[in-house]
């Protein structure tokens, strides 16, 4: 099967230790979970010490983040998740300013799923990383932050926009996805509407083995195999 986003709920935007958000559907046994957090470091002390859910669900983070001045961004995710009703905690080892959103895919691969990383810094009106792939069918999925006043966010070019909070006050976060059919460099983006320091962070999640037919069509060869 070929990798397709499930849902999306509604970013959390808090100042707290431990947050959590429920998924509005039951997630599907098999499928991915991937939690992008954006959170206010305090000096370098502040830091994401797990992510669980009420599935029981093992996630573990997408390599080692990104950190500029006092706001980082990490990528979470739990792969071959069980199914059924799922509340998403992210759990910090302090109290500080946290925004996050939790989404759901199918037809990523159940283990060794993640392909490349990366992240980056800067000050300007488009937040953006390269990221290399070594796999041809890949999800990426970015997540960024940025200092200064409220601004327009807008995903970069391919990339669709899983969710946004400008809340500056607490912690802005913005977190996309492009689903890509061949290895290369790939650029991911967003675009601001003024020049502001920014941080963004990304991972790409390789496509199950034996991906790409949908279930109809994987059914209908079913079908024409028994008949012949």
């Amino acid at each position: 099967m070929a990798i397709a986003h499930v849902q999306t709920p509604a970013v959390v935007v808090v100042t707290a230790q431990s947050s959590n958000r429920a998924f509005a559907s039951n997630v599907t046994a098999g499928n991915t979970i991937i939690v992008c957090v954006v959170n206010g470091v305090g000096g370098g002390a502040a830091i994401v010490t797990s992510v669980t859910d009420t599935l029981s669900n093992t996630y573990v983070q997408a390599g080692v983040g990104n950190t500029h001045g006092n706001f980082r961004e990490e990528i979470w995710y739990a792969l071959n998740i069980s199914g059924g009703s799922c509340t998403v905690t992210v759990n910090m080892n302090k109290s500080t300013d946290l925004s996050f959103t939790i989404s759901e895919f199918s037809g990523i691969a159940t283990s060794s799923a993640v392909d490349v990383t990366g992240g980056a810094t800067g000050t300007s009106t488009q937040a953006t990383v390269n990221l290399t792939t070594t796999n041809s069918d890949d999800v990426l999925v970015g997540v960024m932050d940025h200092a200064g006043s409220t601004q327009v966010l807008t995903s970069g070019t391919n990339f669709t926009m899983l969710q946004e909070s400008e809340a500056v006050a607490k912690m802005p976060i913005h977190s996309e996805y492009r689903i890509v059919t061949s290895t290369g460099t790939y650029a991911v983006p967003v675009d601001i509407a003024a020049s502001v320091a920014w941080g963004i962070y990304a991972a790409s999640f390789k496509q199950a083995a034996g991906g790409g037919l949908s279930i109809p069509v994987a059914q209908h060869h079913y079908n024409q195999m028994r008949n012949n």
